[in-house]
């Protein structure tokens, strides 16, 4: 398994939609550490929708793309490390952080065969 590191953030936004491999993410665990002082909250999201090609054209994006983000069933409203898993079809993960104070949240994801 691989496991990369997806996004970092140390303010209240929404990172950048990081694409997973929809064929090895099934079950895939989800990681997120807290560094510093931590004081936010945070939500990982996700979509099945296209990061890439616009559904429309079936052409690459010519502007960042707007897509339906739909929140982690278990990874919502966190203040501290969690972990989770992806247990559908996504074709994209993201980072939200809602509030903050203080600290650094790192989204890990992983991906391929666990065996």
């Amino acid at each position: 398994m691989s496991v990369k590191k997806a996004a970092s953030l140390s303010s209240a936004t929404t990172s950048a939609w990081y694409p997973v491999d929809t064929l090895d993410l099934s079950n895939g665990p989800i990681s997120l550490v807290t560094a510093g002082t931590f004081a936010a909250t945070y939500d990982v999201e996700f979509t099945s929708e296209d990061p890439f090609n616009d559904p429309a054209t079936g052409k690459p994006y010519t502007s960042t793309p707007t897509l339906e983000a739909q929140k982690h069933s278990t990874l919502v409203d966190q203040t501290t490390a969690a972990n989770g898993v992806v247990n559908s079809v996504v074709t994209a993960i993201r980072l939200n952080v809602t509030a903050y104070t203080s600290g650094t949240v790192d989204l890990y994801i992983g991906q391929g065969s666990m065996g």
